[in-house]
């Protein structure tokens, strides 16, 4: 019965056929490992358990002043709490239960090096979807000290190539009952910490013995430590807000962080109008508790789930809180902009005709200049997307691709105008077939499809009104995650027909004429690039690509293997240079301080030298 449910929750998600079999086939086996513990929190979120979502236990009382102004507009946003009281306590069954297992995709540019104030190595970063907007991952560094996530533990390394060594554990298990930290950020001189955790909150108004005992809610901490003196880290201060985290963006000094919100509604114990922790999204700002204003909450069109969609902004240069919004739906926040920040919601409709559902998915759209964050449209376009890398806006256009179901798959290649208005496309590509990555670098936009064969699509955007293809390679097999390379070369990862880990090399100097350049497959089974972009760095300056891979092994007894893989680009053929035996099942992150590479390992550090490629060290 659970295999059945989460195979039809992994169709809500993003991963491929064969991603999600051998998903299904890993749970199948009888020593299950946590070896994808983000699918499965993903798959949870899915199914959702009647999580009574939640807040922080403490004594303070929560304001009911509103103490920032209502910035979206009054159209469909509240002046009080009594219509949202009213729609939530008297939804529907159908749409309980909906809410009770909504989706949740999980799939979080360049990763390029970089060196940070005060430091002269060369290091890299965090592998992102835009340039200069940093991601939460589980390891991090400023190219002096290496921060390590491990459970609900941050590990502190002085880094010094083969001489790197450990100066401080954070221990967040006093906050975290999770045992889980989501993400970091480093921020000048700054460890921001992001994690979900579920406590009591007393009821301000009701002291009954149901709600003292029952009121256990999920939320999200924002933790910031000063680090400037890193083995001396101090915590400067901490927020809150409800709900399970989704998705955070640092754009400038401001950390963006979206979570979902599900009211208690399916206790014995109907919701009375003054028991406001049940039904309302809190927050706090490092002073205060405070429920949001009934003006920052916007009711959607059609009214389909009870699941608040929550994004709120936090200046980290002061510590200080600065806006907030939710919408009703399960929407994940997808596209952020250095302007705007876009939510996706896939709608699902049946069609009588095809004895199935088609789907639509709903973008919804918010302005976030300077922190401050505005409700700007909300429109629905045909199929749905794959994940973060299917979307990208460029000069006020929004660009993404799309599959559709409807009888057979189609694929579409949509513009967006600023309010969300379809000004150009190009539709039902690749018929019977699926997309399976997607790529927008300037003007073009490069993605896959599949069924039997690989198209390479090239898409011309320079006329947002007048998109175009301009080549589709075919090959066989797959590539489900697609980087630059440089200017003219896009590298590909993705499995073979005999579903065996591949990578390719694609020549993309002439957009008229995509070539293959090498294609070469691993002796692996499985990679955690094809759901999780920060597992991978590529790194065409120091000409590096390194990624982790599963080995499926069933000989004897069931047993995974996973490796760690540095490849060089060289004469047009990819050269191994290491193959490192992993500990652990999962958290595999990789990064470089000028001469060394460093592997995230079961909470230790592999040390490897980029001049013999050899490993010469593990810190623990």
């Amino acid at each position: 019965m659970f295999k059945d449910k989460l195979k039809n929750d992994l169709d809500k998600l993003s991963p491929n056929e064969q991603t999600k079999e051998k998903i299904l086939s890993k749970i199948s086996q009888e020593k299950v490992k946590p070896l994808y513990p983000k699918i499965i929190s993903a798959i949870a979120a899915c199914l959702a358990i009647v999580l009574a979502i939640g807040i922080f236990a403490n004594n303070d009382k929560i304001d009911d002043k509103i103490s920032y102004p209502a910035t979206v507009s009054n159209k469909k946003s509240q002046k009080n709490y009594d219509e949202i009281y009213k729609i939530i306590n008297n939804a529907p069954k159908h749409i309980k239960e909906k809410n009770a297992k909504y989706s949740s995709s999980y799939y979080d540019f360049m990763g390029s090096s970089a060196k940070s104030v005060g430091s002269s190595k060369d290091f890299s970063k965090t592998n992102t979807v835009v340039e200069n907007i940093d991601e939460d991952d589980l390891l991090k560094t400023d190219g002096d000290y290496i921060y390590q996530v491990d459970e609900s533990f941050i590990n502190i390394y002085k880094a010094n190539g083969k001489n790197t060594k450990k100066i401080k554990t954070l221990d967040l298990s006093k906050y975290n009952n999770y045992n889980e930290i989501d993400g970091i950020y480093l921020y000048k001189n700054k460890l921001v910490v992001l994690f979900s955790d579920c406590k009591n909150l007393p009821y301000t108004s009701c002291k009954c013995n149901y709600c003292k005992k029952e009121n256990e809610q999920e939320y999200t901490n924002i933790l910031v430590y000063n680090i400037k003196n890193p083995k001396n880290a101090e915590l400067e201060t901490k927020f809150i807000q409800s709900g399970y985290f989704s998705t955070s963006r640092i754009v400038g000094n401001t950390l963006y962080l979206s979570s979902y919100f599900t009211p208690d509604i399916y206790g014995e114990k109907k919701i009375e109008k003054k028991e406001k922790s049940r039904y309302l999204p809190i927050f706090y700002d490092g002073k205060k508790y405070s429920y949001q204003n009934s003006g920052c909450i916007r009711l959607s069109d059609s009214f389909e789930c009870t699941t608040y969609s929550i994004i709120a902004s936090y200046n980290l240069d002061n510590n200080s809180k600065i806006d907030d919004k939710s919408f009703f739906g399960d929407a994940k926040l997808n596209c952020v902009s250095n302007d705007n920040a876009y939510f996706t919601e896939v709608k699902y409709k049946y069609v009588h005709k095809h004895k199935e559902y088609t789907n639509k998915t709903k973008i919804t759209k918010f302005s976030i200049k300077n922190g401050i964050i505005k409700f700007v449209a909300s429109e629905k376009i045909d199929g749905r997307i794959l994940n973060e890398f299917s979307m990208d806006e460029k000069d006020g256009y929004l660009r993404l691709v799309t599959t559709q179901e409807k009888g057979k798959t189609f694929n579409h290649l949509f513009v967006l105008d600023d309010k969300l208005k379809t000004v150009g496309s190009v539709k039902n590509l690749a018929k019977n077939e699926k997309i399976y990555s997607a790529r927008f670098l300037g003007d073009y936009a490069y993605f896959v499809t599949y069924r039997n064969t690989d198209p390479l699509f090239c898409a011309d955007l320079s006329n947002p009104k007048k998109p175009k293809i301009v080549s589709e390679l075919k090959m066989p097999g797959f590539s489900d995650y697609l980087h630059p390379f440089g200017k003219d070369k896009l590298f590909g990862l993705g499995e073979t027909d005999d579903e065996s880990v591949k990578i390719a090399m694609y020549d993309i100097s002439n957009k008229e004429n995509l070539k293959e350049i090498v294609t070469k497959k691993l002796d692996a089974d499985y990679s955690d690039v094809s759901y999780n972009h920060h597992t991978i760095l590529v790194d065409k300056r120091k000409n590096l690509i390194a990624f982790p891979c599963d080995v499926w092994e069933f000989e004897d007894e069931d047993e995974d293997v996973s490796y760690y893989y540095i490849f060089k680009f060289e004469n047009n053929e990819f050269k191994i240079k290491t193959k490192i035996k992993l500990d652990s099942y999962y958290g595999f992150r990789g990064l470089y301080i000028d001469d060394y590479f460093f592997i995230s390992d079961n909470g230790h550090l592999k040390i490897v030298s980029l001049n013999s490629f050899e490993k010469i060290k593990e810190v623990k």
